[in-house]
Protein backbone atom coordinates (compact mmCIF):
# COMPACT_ATOMS: atom_id res chain seq x y z
CA UNK A 1 0.00 0.00 0.00
CA UNK A 2 1.17 3.59 -0.99
CA UNK A 3 1.89 5.93 1.65
CA UNK A 4 -0.41 8.50 1.12
CA UNK A 5 0.93 11.16 3.63
CA UNK A 6 1.71 14.72 2.07
CA UNK A 7 5.15 15.70 2.00
CA UNK A 8 5.97 17.95 4.82
CA UNK A 9 7.74 21.40 4.38
CA UNK A 10 11.76 21.16 5.14
CA UNK A 11 11.53 24.42 7.39
CA UNK A 12 15.70 24.55 7.49
CA UNK A 13 15.31 25.46 3.35
CA UNK A 14 12.92 28.33 3.99
CA UNK A 15 14.38 30.87 1.38
CA UNK A 16 14.86 34.10 3.90
CA UNK A 17 17.49 36.22 1.15
CA UNK A 18 15.07 35.50 -1.77
CA UNK A 19 11.92 36.72 -0.03
CA UNK A 20 14.58 40.04 0.98
CA UNK A 21 15.09 40.48 -2.04
CA UNK A 22 11.08 40.45 -3.11
CA UNK A 23 10.70 42.37 -0.15
CA UNK A 24 12.97 45.35 -1.53
CA UNK A 25 11.54 44.92 -5.00
CA UNK A 26 8.34 45.83 -3.12
CA UNK A 27 9.94 48.43 -1.29
CA UNK A 28 11.05 50.19 -4.95
CA UNK A 29 7.50 50.27 -6.05
CA UNK A 30 5.94 51.84 -3.06
CA UNK A 31 8.79 54.40 -2.98
CA UNK A 32 7.97 55.39 -6.73
CA UNK A 33 4.37 55.27 -5.67
CA UNK A 34 4.80 57.74 -2.94
CA UNK A 35 5.07 60.52 -5.38
CA UNK A 36 1.39 59.75 -6.15
CA UNK A 37 -1.95 59.94 -4.50
CA UNK A 38 -2.82 57.64 -2.14
CA UNK A 39 -5.27 56.17 -4.49
CA UNK A 40 -2.31 54.77 -6.66
CA UNK A 41 -1.04 53.20 -3.98
CA UNK A 42 -3.62 51.30 -3.18
CA UNK A 43 -4.39 50.02 -6.60
CA UNK A 44 -0.33 49.04 -6.42
CA UNK A 45 -1.15 46.78 -3.15
CA UNK A 46 -4.32 45.02 -5.65
CA UNK A 47 -1.48 45.14 -8.59
CA UNK A 48 0.67 43.72 -5.77
CA UNK A 49 -1.38 41.03 -4.89
CA UNK A 50 -2.50 40.04 -8.80
CA UNK A 51 1.24 39.67 -10.09
CA UNK A 52 1.70 37.36 -6.75
CA UNK A 53 -1.36 35.32 -7.51
CA UNK A 54 -0.04 35.35 -11.53
CA UNK A 55 3.63 34.06 -10.50
CA UNK A 56 2.02 31.54 -8.09
CA UNK A 57 -0.55 30.44 -10.62
CA UNK A 58 0.10 31.81 -13.82
CA UNK A 59 2.91 29.40 -15.19
CA UNK A 60 0.13 26.58 -16.99
CA UNK A 61 -2.47 29.28 -17.40
CA UNK A 62 0.13 31.39 -19.65
CA UNK A 63 0.34 28.57 -21.71
CA UNK A 64 -3.35 27.82 -22.01
CA UNK A 65 -4.32 31.08 -22.62
CA UNK A 66 -2.08 30.55 -25.69
CA UNK A 67 -4.90 28.91 -27.43
CA UNK A 68 -7.46 31.03 -30.22
CA UNK A 69 -10.42 32.72 -28.88
CA UNK A 70 -10.38 35.58 -26.25
CA UNK A 71 -7.81 34.14 -24.19
CA UNK A 72 -5.48 34.90 -27.12
CA UNK A 73 -6.64 38.45 -28.17
CA UNK A 74 -5.90 39.03 -23.85
CA UNK A 75 -2.41 37.17 -23.85
CA UNK A 76 -1.49 39.63 -27.25
CA UNK A 77 -2.82 42.46 -25.04
CA UNK A 78 -0.45 42.10 -22.62
CA UNK A 79 2.25 41.06 -24.26
CA UNK A 80 1.92 44.16 -26.43
CA UNK A 81 1.28 46.40 -22.95
CA UNK A 82 4.41 44.75 -21.56
CA UNK A 83 6.42 45.67 -24.90
CA UNK A 84 5.34 48.93 -24.94
CA UNK A 85 6.25 49.66 -21.31
CA UNK A 86 9.70 48.52 -22.21
CA UNK A 87 10.18 50.88 -24.54
CA UNK A 88 8.38 53.97 -23.22
CA UNK A 89 8.67 53.16 -19.32
CA UNK A 90 11.93 51.46 -19.07
CA UNK A 91 12.41 52.29 -15.07
CA UNK A 92 8.89 50.73 -14.40
CA UNK A 93 9.13 47.77 -16.91
CA UNK A 94 12.78 46.75 -14.82
CA UNK A 95 11.10 46.63 -11.09
CA UNK A 96 8.42 44.66 -12.66
CA UNK A 97 10.95 42.36 -14.12
CA UNK A 98 12.74 42.54 -10.94
CA UNK A 99 9.32 41.51 -8.73
CA UNK A 100 8.29 39.00 -11.18
CA UNK A 101 11.72 37.06 -11.38
CA UNK A 102 12.26 37.53 -7.32
CA UNK A 103 8.48 35.78 -6.55
CA UNK A 104 9.65 33.23 -9.41
CA UNK A 105 12.95 32.65 -7.72
CA UNK A 106 11.22 32.00 -4.54
CA UNK A 107 8.25 29.69 -5.70
CA UNK A 108 10.72 27.88 -7.18
CA UNK A 109 12.52 27.49 -4.19
CA UNK A 110 9.73 27.05 -2.04
CA UNK A 111 8.39 23.83 -4.10
CA UNK A 112 11.63 22.50 -3.56
CA UNK A 113 11.25 22.55 -0.22
CA UNK A 114 8.03 21.13 -0.17
CA UNK A 115 5.57 24.08 0.48
CA UNK A 116 2.25 24.17 -1.26
CA UNK A 117 1.16 27.00 -3.05
CA UNK A 118 -1.43 28.47 -1.25
CA UNK A 119 1.26 28.39 1.70
CA UNK A 120 3.54 30.25 -0.86
CA UNK A 121 1.07 32.54 -1.74
CA UNK A 122 0.47 33.83 1.64
CA UNK A 123 4.05 34.30 1.88
CA UNK A 124 4.23 36.72 -1.15
CA UNK A 125 1.30 38.06 -0.34
CA UNK A 126 2.59 39.41 2.90
CA UNK A 127 5.91 39.97 1.57
CA UNK A 128 4.23 42.27 -1.08
CA UNK A 129 1.88 44.14 0.94
CA UNK A 130 4.42 44.61 3.50
CA UNK A 131 6.79 46.01 0.85
CA UNK A 132 4.64 48.68 -0.84
CA UNK A 133 3.64 49.87 2.85
CA UNK A 134 7.70 50.19 3.93
CA UNK A 135 8.33 51.79 0.64
CA UNK A 136 5.17 54.05 0.59
CA UNK A 137 6.17 55.33 4.07
CA UNK A 138 9.57 56.02 3.48
CA UNK A 139 9.07 57.75 -0.05
CA UNK A 140 6.27 59.79 2.38
CA UNK A 141 7.51 60.82 5.29
CA UNK A 142 11.89 60.25 5.24
CA UNK A 143 13.09 60.13 2.01
CA UNK A 144 10.24 62.44 -0.27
Amino acid sequence: MANTTPPTADYSKFPFVLLVLVVFGYILVGWHLSAYALMWSAYACLLAALLTVMVVWGTSSVLRSMKMGLRSVFTMLMLSTAVTLAIIAFNIFGLIAILVSAETLVRIEMRAAGYRNWQIMVVLMQMAVLGVFIGWGIGRYLIP
